[in-house]
């Protein structure tokens, strides 16, 4: 449960980095699959919240503003850097 609310926090200062960016479809998308991110991970689907995570990593990487991609990437990069097996997951 601890790590879940440390991913939760990751991913709050995720979404505000990306709230905080130059308005753009690109943000407008990371910020989308980030919560998509956050949706999956408090339904405990793995898969789901990795996928969005990735996309949302893509998504920032085609941004055209350099300071806020480099911090969400950072954000990002450690929130994947962790694989957990399907046994640390919080299952309802």
């Amino acid at each position: 449960m601890a790590a879940t609310l440390q991913k939760l926090h990751k991913l709050d200062e995720l979404l505000a980095v990306i709230d905080s960016c130059s308005p753009a479809d690109e943000a407008e998308l990371a910020h989308e699959h980030a919560q998509g991110a956050r949706t999956y991970l408090l339904g405990a689907m793995p898969n789901e919240f990795r996928l969005n995570l990735e996309l949302a990593q893509e998504t920032v990487a085609r941004m055209d503003d350099t300071e806020a991609p480099r911090k969400v990437q950072k954000i990002l990069a450690t929130l994947l850097q962790r694989k957990r097996s399907l046994s640390d997951w919080h299952m309802p």
